[in-house]
């Protein structure tokens, strides 16, 4: 356990990277720039450990913000704007609780695999939504091992930790409710507080509903996006929605069903916000990206799938 002084700084430092970019959930992500060019092997704020730095500058990703600042940035540098647009899907990685899923129906459906890796010394490590714990090569997605503590046999059906309710609520003619951009990122000067730029993210213009008024702009779409800031880009993924709340055969909790939708990684021009490259994926994330190194080459992992879509983590490469 840590000290109570430094736990209370730990968390502390956290409060002020994370603050303000839970002010702006309601618009998307917000991201703060410096006015002034900063040179950075890694991170130096608050609540950065100098081994969990260190391991930045080696591609290991070993904290789950990168580091106990959680900023969310790596000095990596191998993709950068001139290369964004050969991006690729390198592995992807099936979750070991499907075929505990598929052999037992009881276990019951999940929600999201709301997962986010870490990777040090070359494996990445992650967790099911059954509690499952699984070793994974970081260079092809090959499992190394899995420990498996079989909470699901306790009887209790849907894992605590699933199920709840999400329900859309949607204005005249089945229009969002608020003005676009319906999500976005917005970028502001540290030193001013200005706004230096503010993007769509996202493809809301594909929504039924707005489709038929004929709008080929950009308008972003309204759910959860996660944002991974390197030396040279910004790099974003975004989730898909959830189907009403229904009740599954069997259950006492209503679940929501997650569902695709126009998934996409997109790599951005982090001082701009140019948009530099749209990667198609085979399913949106539900959780945030990572990026590593290993053999040489720069990976970016993040989890995908939930309820009725297979659960992955995805890995894209050069």
């Amino acid at each position: 356990m840590l000290p109570k002084i430094r736990e209370a700084a730990l968390r502390e430092a956290e409060l002020r990277v994370i603050a303000p970019v839970a002010f702006a959930t309601m618009i998307g992500l917000a991201i703060a720039l410096p006015t002034a060019p900063v040179t950075l092997s890694a991170q130096t704020i608050p609540g950065a450990q100098a081994e969990s730095s260190q391991a930045l500058a080696r591609g290991e990703w070993p904290a789950y913000g990168g580091t106990y600042a959680a900023a969310r940035y790596s000095p990596l540098t191998q993709i950068d704007r001139s290369n964004a647009k050969d991006l690729h899907v390198a592995w992807r990685w099936k979750s070991p609780d499907m075929a505990i899923k598929d052999g037992n129906p009881k276990v019951g459906p999940t929600r999201a695999n709301e997962s986010t890796p870490l990777m040090v010394g070359g494996t990445l490590y992650t967790s099911t939504s059954l509690s499952q714990i699984a070793a994974i090569d970081a260079a092809t997605g090959e499992t190394k091992w899995v420990f498996d503590p079989k909470i699901y046999e306790n009887g209790l059906g849907i894992p605590a930790n699933d199920g709840g309710e999400f329900r859309y609520l949607s204005g005249p003619r089945g229009l969002p409710l608020l003005k676009p951009p319906f999500g976005g990122i917005v970028a502001i000067d540290m030193n001013s507080g200005e706004h230096r730029w503010r993007i769509p993210v996202g493809r809301g213009e594909l929504i039924p509903a707005i489709q038929q008024l004929g709008i080929r702009e950009r308008l972003g779409f309204p759910t959860r996006s996660w944002a991974l800031i390197t030396k040279t880009v910004m790099i974003v993924v975004q989730s898909g929605y959830f189907s009403a709340p229904r009740l599954p055969p069997g259950g006492t909790r209503r679940i929501a069903d997650l569902n695709n939708f126009d998934p996409h990684l997109w790599v951005y021009d982090k001082t701009s916000g140019e948009m530099l490259a749209e990667i198609a994926l085979p399913a949106n994330a539900v959780g945030a990206p990572i990026t590593y190194i290993v053999g040489g080459k720069q990976y970016i992992a993040f989890p995908v799938g939930g309820g009725p879509l297979v659960k992955e983590l995805i890995a894209v490469a050069l």
